[in-house]
Formats: C-alpha cells, structure tokens, sequence
C-alpha cells in the first residue's frame, strides 16, 4: 500500500469511525500497559497484523488495539524515531529563540 493510499484509509470517515469503536470497545486504555498492570490513556488504534500486509483486515475489530503512542512506537520503531527526531529538531529549535530572546548568542 502506497503513502497516498495510506493517507486516503487514515482521512477516511469509515476509518475514523471504526477508530473511535475500537477506542471506546478498549475504554481509551492501552491494551499492552494494561497487560502490564499500568493503565494508560490510549490515542492511537494498532493494526495487530498490519495494514500493509493484510489490507482486506483494515476495519476488522478483532484486528485493532487501542495502544498508547508508547507502546506503538514499540510495535513500529521506525515511525517512533521519526517522532523523537522531530521532537528533538523542535526543542532545539525552542533553546535557540530562548537563548536569542535572552540575548545569549
């Protein structure tokens, strides 16, 4: 599955539907914490075997898990250092107009 196809499924009202049900079924907690005896608020719905691999599971319930960003990016490390990669630039990015602000430069 392309990037452009990618995106079309995840902007989709039928997945952001299927989305908020799985979100609600899991009560918004992840499902890998609470395996762990740690509840944690879940914000994002994992494709247990993933969507590229098995397109025609892409809205299939017993399919998805609510995780936390924690976890997924345990599941997907390659989509997690893209994140703190960016989180990274940004907090640098912020010391750098602390410091200009504060004349430190």
């Amino acid at each position: 599955m392309n990037k452009a196809h990618k995106k079309k499924f995840y902007d989709s009202q039928t997945w952001k539907s299927c989305r908020k049900l799985v979100l609600i079924r899991d009560n918004y907690l992840c499902q890998l914490c609470i395996k762990q005896n740690k509840l944690t608020l879940a914000d994002i719905v994992h494709h247990i075997e993933h969507l590229e691999d098995h397109p025609s599971r892409a809205l299939d319930m017993d399919n998805l898990l609510s995780v936390c960003s924690s976890c997924h990016n345990k599941e997907h490390p390659e989509k997690g250092k893209k994140k703190d990669q960016r989180k990274k630039k940004a907090r640098r990015i912020k010391v750098i107009q602390v410091k200009a602000n504060n004349e430190v430069i």
